[in-house]
This record gives C-alpha cells, structure tokens and sequence, in this order.
C-alpha cells in the first residue's frame, strides 16, 4: 500500500487495504475508541480469514486513547480476548446480542454473538449508559425475566400517573443521579421513557428488519447497535476506527451521530457499498 497522510487520508475516510498495513500508518493515540467486527474465520468467503491476532491488538493498543469495542463467538472470541489482555487492556464488559434469528448448527442452534468492551487508558465509565425504556427492557422478553403483557401494564400505569399529576413520583433524575445509580447497583426504574443499559441487547440483525430480507454484507451488523456503541464510548466530535468496516455500518453511526470515522476494509467491494452508503446520508 501507498504512504497516507494523517489526517487528510485517514480521517473520516474508507481506505481500502489490510488492516495492520494501514493501522502502522496511523500515530499512536489518535483515535477516542475502536469499534470493529474482525473475520471470526468459520470459511463464511475469502476474506473470512482472522488476522495475525497479536499484531492487530499491539496497534489497537498504540492508536486508541479510550476504548476499544470488538464482536466476536466462541471459540476464535478467547483468542482476541487473549490478545487483548495480554497488551493491557482493562477488560469492562461481555455483552450479549440476542439476535432474534436462530442460525443452523451440528448441535445447539445459535441466536446470539458477544461484544467485548475493554478500556485503553484511565477511564473506566462510558459516555451514554441509558436508551429507550423499551428498547432497555425488551430483552428480558426472551430471558423469561418479564412478559410482555407485564410490560405493557408497567409502562401503562406509569403513563397515566403522569396524566394525574404525579410525575413528582417518576421524574427523570438527574444525570448525576442516574450515574450514581448505575455505579452503585441501585434500581432506577422510576421514568418511562429511558432506563439504563444492560448487558443483554436484542436487535434484529438488517436481513430480518429488511422487508426484501437482504443484507449488503453476510456479517453485516444492525445500525442501532453500532450508534449505540458509538454513543456509549465517545463524546460528540470524537473519532471512532473501524479496521473491519464491512459494508460501512460503523461510519454510518458515526456520521449520523456526529462522530469522526476512518473504516478499513480489504475488500474493493466492500469499501464501495460504504461510501455509497456514506455519500446517501443526509444530515
């Protein structure tokens, strides 16, 4: 590959090329976080093929200031987590995606994928913890934690306490309030409208919300996930890098979320559907 200039060659950006060429290009501590979907090598096409592990996780570690967000499925996940450990990197949280589509297997059928969330540096508490309230409380549909028709009822209630005057009793709290009680393991349950992240998410991948059912990327991950990360792991104007960026859904949140975004991806193909995808935005 060709020498690129930082910043005007990386920065908001689709290189196409191989990940750690162009990672050894970028300066150490220039980007807040790495959000990225790697190759989980189950022969899916030719560019199903996982990286040399250590190197890629020695230049995340070089380039990042913050966090560093990564998907993955047992068992090729222990090996990124391997690497990841073994470069220092504080490890946060394991999040499940429930994916609402069961995938075909020799033994158990599959209906989830992991998100691991490691910090780089010092900080340890993420930008954005709180969402929707239905999108937080939805998962526990499909974890037998509360049915649908109990949900319904709560949000109900709460909604017409609040037609009676009583929104004293389930007032949003304070930002410092919910923080504190989100480090502290206290219960906020007290607003209708917002609730605080779980471990646990349940999006639809893009091929089931589609109504034709097609994908621009076999692994391509649904929209709503990767804002979310975005939000979770960097203030507005911060910059995110993807080195996977598949059919571009990282730089899609970014850009839709105010974010800074350099993508890699090997794939000439590829990096085509994520600028068309990138030029189609309209802010």
């Amino acid at each position: 590959m060709s020498s690129l200039s930082w910043p005007d060659d990386f920065v908001d950006k689709v290189i196409c090329g191989d990940a750690i060429d162009v990672l050894r290009q970028i300066p150490d501590n220039c980007v807040d976080a790495v959000v990225t979907d790697p190759p989980y090598g189950i022969g899916i096409d030719t560019w199903d093929k996982p990286p040399d592990i250590t190197a890629f996780t020695e230049q995340v570690k070089r380039v990042a200031k913050e966090f560093y967000a990564i998907f993955g499925q047992m068992p090729s996940l222990a090996n990124w987590h391997f690497a990841a450990v073994q470069q220092g990197f504080s490890f946060l949280e394991h999040v499940v995606w429930i994916k609402r589509q069961i995938l075909p297997n020799a033994r158990l059928l599959r209906g989830h994928e992991s998100i691991c969330i490691y910090a780089v540096g010092k900080r340890k508490r993420f930008y954005q913890t709180e969402g929707r309230y239905e999108d937080i409380k939805l998962p526990g549909l499909f974890t037998g934690a509360v049915s649908i028709e109990a949900l319904d009822r709560y949000i109900k209630d709460l909604q017409v306490k609040i037609s009676r005057g009583r929104a004293s009793e389930i007032r949003r709290s304070s930002k410092r309030q919910r923080n504190f009680a989100h480090f502290s393991g206290m219960r906020q349950d007290r607003s209708p409208e917002f609730a605080n992240f779980t471990n646990v998410w349940s999006f639809f991948p893009p091929s089931c919300a589609k109504k034709d059912g097609q994908y621009l990327h076999p692994t391509e991950k649904p929209l709503a996930i990767m804002e979310r990360l975005v939000e979770m792991l960097t203030p507005e104007s911060a910059s995110v890098l993807d080195p996977f960026l598949g059919s571009g859904t990282t730089a899609l949140a970014c850009k839709r979320l105010g974010r800074h975004c350099i993508g890699i991806d090997i794939s000439e193909e590829y990096c085509a559907i994520a600028r068309a995808r990138l030029a189609a935005v309209l802010l």
